[in-house]
């Protein structure tokens, strides 16, 4: 994808057969277990009350030179690549649900993805007003998307260029931006909870009426 000059064909040439080196200790496997056993959404809320875990920050680390895929992370990989593409329908289907949610509540924005695409939803990103996440929120797996602009990161502002626009839509996204989960975890109970949390913030008429 980078190679589109001479200078870069010749980089490509020197690295096209170096054996990078494979760093997988055996914490590693207990890493895994850990992150397979709290990624749940009912015990997702134990790591994020941790604030020195740094959950949703973006620290910027300096590069360092790159490591060849473990033998245990790729053994996850294979077990796991046919079920992660099986899952991207229910990710769309979540997406749908949040979508009819969000509708006729103005306060609430979601994202129009151009007409010839078919989003994978990672994640459900929606513009919430200023200082609406609260715990009970985040209990239900909504997170902030971003905690600064890059126009405000260490490490990042100086390459942001024009340095004098102000970059209002970043700082936007950072102040307002919230990702909702997407995943195949997320119950019905979860999904209506959610609703009840939006129904009471931002009531629509439909549902003022019907109390």
């Amino acid at each position: 994808l980078l190679v589109n000059d001479a200078r870069a064909r010749h980089l490509l040439a020197t690295v096209r057969n170096r054996e990078l080196p494979i760093h997988d200790p055996v914490s590693s496997v207990a890493k895994l277990a850990i992150q397979f056993l709290l990624a749940r959404p009912g015990a997702y809320r134990v790591p994020a009350s941790l604030p020195f875990l740094g959950l949703g920050e973006t620290p910027y680390h300096r590069p360092s030179p790159p490591g060849a895929l473990g033998p245990r992370a790729a053994a996850v990989l294979a077990a796991t690549w046919d079920a992660s593409a099986a899952e991207a329908p229910q990710r769309r289907d979540a997406a749908a649900r949040w979508d009819a949610l969000i509708a006729g509540r103005p306060a609430l924005t979601g994202i129009v993805p151009p007409a010839d695409t078919v989003p994978g939803f990672l994640r459900y990103p929606v513009r919430l007003p200023p200082g609406a996440l609260d715990a009970r929120a985040r209990s239900l797996g909504m997170m902030p998307g971003y905690p600064s602009a890059l126009a405000d990161l260490p490490g990042f502002a100086e390459r942001c260029l024009p340095a004098d626009s102000g970059f209002p839509g970043a700082r936007e996204l950072a102040q307002r931006l919230v990702t909702w989960p997407t995943h195949g975890w997320v119950t019905e109970p979860d999904r209506r909870a959610v609703a009840e949390w939006v129904a009471r913030r931002w009531p629509r008429p439909d549902e003022e009426s019907g109390r």
